[in-house]
């Protein structure tokens, strides 16, 4: 069972009854969604969240660089210093 899961088989040792074949491509069937599917979504949503994150930040930046004058002086320099962490090109 462990060979079909991982890696579809050998290819020396094969199923030959009904109840054999159809039990390879049924955990085969399951490797390829445990071990390719999910994970994919998984990473598929952690990027959208990324993305949203990266744009809210970039967002609440503009906001604070239209707003300059009513920043106090501690804001300008947490601002300025935000600033030069990003690297701009």
């Amino acid at each position: 069972c462990f060979s079909v899961v991982t890696t579809i088989g050998f290819g020396d040792i094969t199923a030959v009854t009904v109840l054999g074949r159809t039990a390879t491509v049924i955990l085969g069937i399951y490797g390829v969604i445990v071990l390719a599917i999910i994970p994919g979504i998984v990473v598929s949503y952690y990027m959208e969240i990324v993305k949203i994150r990266a744009k809210e930040s970039a967002e609440e930046f503009l906001y604070k660089l239209e707003h300059l004058e009513e920043m106090s002086k501690t804001e300008l320099k947490e601002l300025s210093e935000q600033a030069k962490k990003w690297k701009f090109k």
